[in-house]
């Protein structure tokens, strides 16, 4: 616990975090919403009306996922900016102790996460067309979770990236001998 307290009484990186949690999740919305984007795009006119259009879009986690899979995404958004944010403040550390930089797990896990993020109704975003254009499409109505199997590996992959990265940065928190 005294590494999060150590790393979030810091301005930069309580910023950074929120900071992280605000474009991971229009960037999801976003992605989960392209046809919408483009549609609305091709026939807006004025920057502004664009731009309202765009932030006004959050209130599509309330109508495109299913609770589930709106839980599954906020806790991997969240899990990945605090791993990027402890990530940070690790690579700030070492490099002010001289220690060399050992860390990579994270971006699989958000990786691995994201391409279960998406819909009930139109299943994931990055995985559902690789699997159409693979001609595998139906391989995600198989799956128990309809493809939030890999939103779960995703958030277990960054668990494991934040328990590892508090480890080793437990180095810089032990006790004076």
């Amino acid at each position: 616990m005294n590494i999060f307290i150590e790393v979030f009484s810091k301005k930069r990186y309580a910023f950074l975090f929120l900071l992280l949690n605000i474009v991971s999740i229009y960037g999801i919305i976003w992605i989960n919403n392209l046809q919408t984007l483009r549609s609305f795009f091709s026939v807006a006119d004025g920057i502004g009306k664009k731009l309202v259009f765009l932030f006004s879009m959050i209130g599509s986690l309330g109508t495109n996922f299913s609770p589930f899979s709106l839980i599954t995404t906020l806790l991997l958004v969240v899990l990945f900016a605090l791993n990027i944010t402890l990530i940070a403040f690790y690579i700030r550390q070492r490099k002010t102790s001289g220690m060399n930089l050992v860390f990579g797990k994270g971006l699989a896990g958000f990786i691995a996460g994201i391409f279960g993020v998406g819909c009930s109704a139109c299943g994931a975003i990055l995985i559902g067309p690789l699997f159409a254009t693979l001609g595998i499409g139906g391989f995600l109505a198989f799956l128990p979770l309809h493809g939030q199997e890999f939103t779960l590996l995703g958030i277990i992959a960054l668990f494991f990236s934040i328990w590892s990265l508090i480890k080793q940065m437990n180095v810089f928190v032990c006790e004076i001998e």
